[in-house]
């Protein structure tokens, strides 16, 4: 039995990263033209602007786009990856979990924001777009939680490979 997804970018932040990016392009387009109508050189002026505007299109943009969270729960364990800053992703075998629990998260008031977050070694938290997570009490000590859009689906794969009863 096997359980996977890929999460997409959370609606919150698609539409925080465009008002961000809308003013910052706003800000910096007013701020150049100022100081170019001071000066008299709108040639310069209107490069920079060109430049921050293809910044964002060419590379942030498509950055964000590419971003998923890809878990799969199998025999092997539970395997996330935030594609694409994670080549390998992280495998957490079976041996090395203690329980689990399923539970909502708060991306912002939990960990700060979305994507890998980890507060001094403790936990770390794989939060793209999920609203419950699935939280993994490791054997060493330590706990991670991975958002997840299919709850009943991983709790069916998790409750199989966890000792019965350990998922609540």
């Amino acid at each position: 039995m096997e359980h996977s997804e890929v999460q997409r970018a959370p609606l919150g932040l698609v539409k925080f990263l465009a008002w961000t990016s809308g003013i910052s392009t706003l800000f910096v387009t007013l701020t150049v033209l100022l100081v170019a109508r001071d000066s008299g050189d709108m040639t310069e002026a209107l490069t920079t602007i060109l430049i921050v505007v293809a910044a964002q299109l060419i590379v942030v943009i498509p950055l964000f786009r590419a971003t998923r969270l890809i878990v799969r729960i199998s025999d092997q364990g539970v395997f996330v990856r935030l594609r694409p800053f994670q080549i390998k992703g992280r495998l957490i075998p079976w041996t090395g979990i203690q329980y689990a629990v399923i539970r909502p998260v708060r991306p912002i008031r939990e960990f700060g924001g979305w994507g890998i977050r980890w507060d001094l070694g403790k936990r770390t938290g794989y939060i793209w777009n999920g609203e419950q997570a699935l939280e993994l009490f490791l054997t060493n000590g330590k706990v991670v939680v991975i958002t997840t859009m299919d709850v009943e689906g991983a709790r069916q794969v998790v409750n199989n490979y966890v000792t019965p009863g350990n998922i609540e």
